[in-house]
This record gives structure tokens, sequence and C-alpha cells, in this order.
């Protein structure tokens, strides 16, 4: 009988055991496939540009700026508000929920995550590592994997960078939000783009928010699937320059203009309900 081939071994970088419905569904996904091993889960805490604590985790790569205090408070009411809708919405009510790691993954593998000071003799050899924390990574996190380490990052770099993931698409009536899944360089704060995916843009922040965390999470399965198949990355995809400043916490009065067509939207739709016009148009 022909040897059977071994597992593809995997590691996660996280920020912590308590993680979104999108990463511990991720993490079922892996222990349930038939060629894919969890062998390692790199724990560290978030790095001191980390988001706002009122912002969902997978926002945390380009918040090197204090947003003002008063667009903060703005912000979070209008996330007060989401918060209800979204808990209404039967497909995305855990958007914002948290899952306890430990419930899925023993503490055998589970460790600090190494930085530049760290002895790798223990640490076990990996053939990808996925992060779903905050960058930049050392030298030794990106050595930790023979085919390095990829992330998934809730936009599209051509046209938005920094967040908050699938505010921005919802503000300027975009018709798509993408996202992209990222090869990160050794060495360097430079990644190379692997695949490219966009979904429907929904009609206010937080649901499109959910929308695109699930679908792009879908994608990366596939994506990992693959890797695991081949053994190799998929080809780098064009880069295209970029010249636009990241965004931030939207500004007050992006806020209140964005609050105002929201308010406009939710009273169109009870109109609708109520058996008034069905057709809505609202711009903000």
């Amino acid at each position: 009988m022909p040897d059977m081939k071994p597992k593809f071994s995997l590691g996660l970088l996280l920020s912590g055991t308590s993680v979104s419905i999108y990463v511990y569904e991720f993490i079922k996904w892996m222990l349930a496939s038939e060629h894919l091993e969890l062998r390692a889960v790199f724990v560290r805490p978030p790095s001191s540009g980390a988001a706002a604590s009122y912002l969902p985790d997978h926002w945390q790569e380009d918040c090197e700026s204090k947003p003002r205090p008063v667009n903060v408070f703005l912000f979070s009411l209008v996330l007060m508000l989401e918060r209800l809708l979204l808990l209404k919405n039967r497909d995305h009510r855990h958007h914002l929920q948290k899952f306890d790691l430990l419930s899925l993954v023993p503490d055998r593998i589970i460790r600090k995550a190494p930085d530049s000071s760290s002895d790798f003799s223990d640490q076990p050899d990996l053939d990808l590592l996925i992060a779903f924390a905050a960058g930049p990574f050392s030298k030794d996190i990106l050595l930790r994997a023979k085919l390095g380490v990829i992330a998934l990052s809730p936009s599209d770099n051509r046209v938005y960078r920094g967040g908050p993931p699938g505010f921005w698409e919802v503000y300027f009536r975009e018709d798509v939000t993408g996202f992209t899944i990222q090869h990160l360089q050794l060495c360097s704060r430079k990644t190379e783009t692997i695949f490219r995916g966009r979904v429907a843009t929904q009609f206010y922040y937080l649901l499109n928010q959910a929308s695109l965390f699930k679908k792009s999470n879908h994608y990366l399965r596939q994506v990992v699937d693959r890797i695991a198949i081949t053994g190799t990355l998929p080809a780098s995809q064009e880069k295209l320059p970029f010249s636009e400043l990241p965004r931030r916490v939207p500004a007050s009065g992006h806020i209140l203009r964005y609050a105002s067509g929201l308010g406009r939207i939710l009273f169109s739709k009870i109109l609708q309900k109520l058996g008034g016009d069905h057709r809505w148009k609202v711009a903000f």
C-alpha cells in the first residue's frame, strides 16, 4: 500500500484567544479538513497601533494615528444603532461576537508569538502561516513557514486602504466592496496580492462589513485549499500605483452626512413595510 501524503501543516497568528466568528469558523473548517493539519497557533497581544475597541478586530493594520475624540464619539453613536439593526439580521447577528479559541484548539499547540529574540529550536515547521493579527511582522515570523505568511485584507488596495473596512464603500455608494489576500514578503512591509475578490455593497456600514468578512473568508478557504493541494502560492497579481492617503475613522462631517443618509434609508424602509411606495432613492 503506498504511503499516504502527509497533511499540509498550517499555523495561525492571532492577537488573542478571544476571536471573531470568522476566525472561529475558519479554524473549525481547518480541523474538519482531511488534508490540512493545524499544527500551531501563535498568539500575541495587539500592536500599539491597533484599532480602538469600538471597531472590530479586522481593522488593525492602518491605524497608526489616533482619531479625534469627537469623531470617535459620533461614530460610536452610529455603531450603537447599527448593532441593533444587525442583531435582527439572521445571517450576520454574530458579526461582533467573540468566541473562545480554547474551546476548539488544544492548549499544547497554542504558543506565544515569536519575536526577533525568540529561540525557534522548539517551534514546529509549517508549510504555511495565516495571519489574523496586525502587521508588520518580524523576519522570524515570516521564516516560520516554507511558503511564508498570507493574510486577508478587507479592502481592495487599488481603491481604498486603511479603514474602517466596508465603511467608505457605503459612504461613496460603490456598487461593490473589494478585498484581497496578500502574501507578506520577508523583512519588509511590502506585500504581493495573490487573490482579489469583491462583494455587493450593502446599505449600511456594519451590514456591509459583515457581508464582506463572511464572503472573503469563504474565498480564503478556497485559496488555502488550493495551496495545500498544489504546494505553491497563486501567482502575484499586477501592482497599480496608489497615491491616496489611507482612510481613517470618518471626520465629524462625514459621520453626520452618513447618519443623515442612513436615517433616510431606514425611514424609507419603514414606509415600505407600512404599505407605502416600494421604490426608494437615497443619496448621501
